[in-house]
């Protein structure tokens, strides 16, 4: 008890920030395990993760760097289109769910990254209100972007098509993103 009161204040809230999500973790698993959790609210816990995640990146963007990010959501949502599409890839060729779902999130985290820094090279210059309202355009172009997208897959690869769905898919080929019906015919891994 003498060494948790010696640390500095931020790291014992850290270190208790940890400390909860590994115990609800853990309690959630016991609920899923035991049938109590029906499916209904497993369902629901997947998009408060979701927001969780967000919120803790909106916490280190705007808490710790004090600059207003409002592209948030369009960083979100190439990660997890990306990682969609790598999902579909990838379940033609490996037969484990876990490798698949590990490989589309580094394949989202990284498209999501790299573009974050490929957009941060300009905007990094900007402070303030002009920082909140370039992201926040960035945001707003990359829901643009992705209402308009088709992306289809078959045995010869990866089909692409832009505002209209002129992609043709030979046998056995599925859309994956279908404008702004979103993804459509993915296995849910998560």
């Amino acid at each position: 008890m003498k060494k948790w009161k010696d640390l500095k204040k931020n790291s014992r809230q850290k270190l208790t920030t940890i400390l909860v999500v590994i115990v609800l973790f853990a309690i959630a698993q016991v609920m899923i395990s035991t049938g109590t959790l029906n499916r209904q609210m497993r369902s629901v816990l997947v998009p408060v993760t979701a927001y969780i995640l967000a919120a803790i990146g909106l916490n280190m963007n705007v808490g710790i760097s004090g600059e207003l990010n409002l592209g948030q959501a369009g960083f979100m949502s190439i990660g997890g289109f990306t990682a969609v599409t790598a999902a579909a890839v990838f379940s033609a060729k490996i037969s484990s769910p876990v490798l698949i779902f590990i490989l589309s999130v580094l394949c989202g985290a990284l498209m999501a990254g790299f573009l974050g820094w490929l957009i941060s090279i300009p905007v990094l210059k900007l402070e303030g209100d002009y920082l909140a309202i370039v992201t926040l355009a960035f945001g707003q172009i990359i829901m643009s972007i992705l209402n308009n997208l088709y992306v289809g897959y078959d045995s010869t690869g990866l089909h692409f098509s832009f505002v209209n769905n002129t992609v043709s898919l030979g046998d056995g080929g599925k859309m994956i993103i279908s404008g702004p019906m979103g993804t459509t015919g993915v296995k849910t891994l998560s």
